[in-house]
């Protein structure tokens, strides 16, 4: 538990990072069919492999921080694995805010923005 307390930044964001992949991984045409060229690659965001690395790397960073690993700097790698696989994911999203209809930017992106924010802050000045 004292593990947990001491790391519970980088389980939550694992855990959050897995859900994310288990969501893209159960839904269907999250991200539509764009008619450009760079959004016809961006859709295979939801493929399923991609989504299995997303569970693997969010799972990772929670492994990392319950049991407090820190040999071969397993807390700062699983941090950027995560802050990664993150700004990838923002990019995306906001590549589909901006070509969806409606509001140009949704809350989905604002929100990976400020996760983003502080994977880095604790990146750069945490343990």
């Amino acid at each position: 538990m004292r593990a947990f307390r001491k790391n519970r930044f980088l389980a939550l964001t694992g855990l959050e990072t897995a859900s994310l992949g288990l969501y893209l991984l159960l839904m269907s045409n999250v991200f539509f069919d764009e008619q450009d060229y760079l959004g016809q690659y961006l859709t295979h965001a939801q493929d399923p492999i991609f989504a299995f690395v997303l569970i693997g790397i969010g799972l990772f960073g929670f492994i990392v921080a319950i049991f407090n690993i820190k040999k071969f700097f397993a807390y700062r790698l699983a941090l950027a694995s995560i802050v990664g696989i993150w700004t990838a994911y923002l990019v995306i999203f906001a590549w589909h805010d901006l070509h969806a209809p409606g509001i140009p930017i949704h809350l989905s992106s604002i929100l990976i923005v400020f996760l983003i924010i502080n994977l880095l802050f604790e990146w750069l000045g945490g343990d």
